[in-house]
């Protein structure tokens, strides 16, 4: 139903049924899920989106968030509709440890890998202003397993515990490692361009 043909009845039973964006079926899928996979026109992402925000950070059972399905099956309205929804999330990893731009790479979606690569730049240069609400995070390498656990969000945990029940191996240290491996770059990355903004700043007086 959230095919292009009917989407005008698909936003009216959103209307007459808000609840329906908060169940998932039996494989995990929220209605964010299914919009991401089957290519749901923009007007039903944003309502979808709107009605159940949580939904962008939600992992199926196979571990794929819903801007990877987006980026899988190369369906760019719902990815920059849930680009904007949870920005995050083109940093975050699926079951198989790759990034939304990696599947759309994979996969040979020319269209969402550069609108992922933009959205990334964006964020990275968003964070530049607005290092206060990112943070940079005391936590290293050397330090306790306490404090590396701490870093975990609800998702992480989720996520952890999904792969924990299918027999999968878990090592929560080494995902928090890795973690703070990418945030070293990109804390580097973010420093970088404020102060080439700063240099551009100082020409211009």
């Amino acid at each position: 139903a959230i095919h292009f043909k009917y989407y005008k009845r698909v936003l009216t039973i959103l209307d007459e049924h808000p609840e329906y964006c908060r169940v998932p079926d039996e494989q995990g899928y929220y209605a964010a899920h299914l919009c991401c996979a089957f290519g749901a026109r923009q007007e039903i992402c944003e309502r979808v989106l709107d009605l159940y925000p949580e939904a962008a950070t939600i992992f199926t059972h196979g571990n794929w968030l819903p801007i990877h399905l987006a980026a899988c099956w190369g369906n760019v309205e719902p990815a920059q509709v849930f680009c904007k929804g949870y920005p995050e999330a083109t940093f975050v990893r699926d079951s198989d440890r790759r990034r939304p731009i990696e599947r759309a790479r994979e996969m040979g979606w020319k269209s969402i890998e550069a609108l992922l690569e933009k959205h990334e730049e964006a964020y990275e240069l968003w964070a530049v202003e607005h290092k206060d609400e990112v943070g940079d995070n005391d936590v290293d390498e050397d330090s306790t397993k306490d404090q590396k656990i701490a870093l975990c969000t609800p998702e992480d945990l989720q996520h952890l515990l999904l792969r924990d029940e299918a027999g999968e191996d878990v090592d929560i240290l080494a995902m928090v490692d890795e973690r703070l491996g990418i945030a070293k770059k990109r804390r580097a990355k973010i420093e970088e361009l404020r102060k080439q903004n700063s240099g551009a700043s100082s020409s211009q007086r």
